[in-house]
């Protein structure tokens, strides 16, 4: 979620890209307020972001498509 106490969604990701450990896993980004959202996700290397609300059903095929797509 982009808007968590102490590090925001798009510090968390970029944690994750700067650790090797992490860096090759799939980063969803979500959050109620898409307003210019989507360049600084894109910036920060999250693989998608999703607005709220989003159906579950949207989230399982995304989650799918990270896992075949390695």
């Amino acid at each position: 979620d982009v808007e968590m106490p102490e590090m925001d969604g798009f510090e968390l990701t970029q944690e994750i890209r700067r650790n090797p450990a992490t860096a090759h896993l799939p980063v969803i980004i979500i959050s109620g307020n898409n307003d210019g959202y989507a360049e600084r996700a894109h910036e920060v290397g999250a693989d998608l972001i999703l607005g709220k609300p989003y159906s579950e059903a949207d989230m399982v095929e995304h989650l799918h498509r990270f896992m075949r797509n390695g």
